[in-house]
């Protein structure tokens, strides 16, 4: 104690805001542990980091309605859309149209047999 006592003399007149610090205890001390190069990269680019911050508030209110803005152009586009809109429908033109090919293929198959 008597070797630590110059010591505790320097910080004897802040005892009042150490007691008020007591709560941070844990973050002083982990802060306390950050490399010094991190220190010194953060207080290089500290504006940069709150410009960020303050712009950050804004910017996902502008995010939101360009998506907006897509949802409504995109409900709007939807007439001009081209095809069925029920798989039954969809179906049925389909085995219209491999019926269509088929009696086409037949014809020129015929067509082809009775040429030789």
């Amino acid at each position: 104690m008597i070797a630590a006592a110059p010591a505790l003399q320097k910080i004897a007149p802040y005892g009042a805001e150490l007691k008020t610090m007591a709560p941070y205890a844990s973050q002083l001390t982990a802060l306390s542990k950050v490399p010094k190069s991190a220190l010194a990269y953060l207080g290089a680019h500290a504006k940069d980091v709150q410009d960020a911050a303050a712009k950050t508030a804004s910017q996902w209110k502008t995010w939101y309605w360009i998506c907006v803005g897509g949802i409504v152009f995109f409900l709007l586009s939807i007439p001009l859309l081209r095809g069925r809109w029920r798989p039954k429908d969809a179906r049925r033109d389909e085995e219209e149209h491999n019926a269509m090919v088929d009696a086409e293929l037949a014809k020129l198959n015929a067509s082809a047999a009775t040429a030789d």
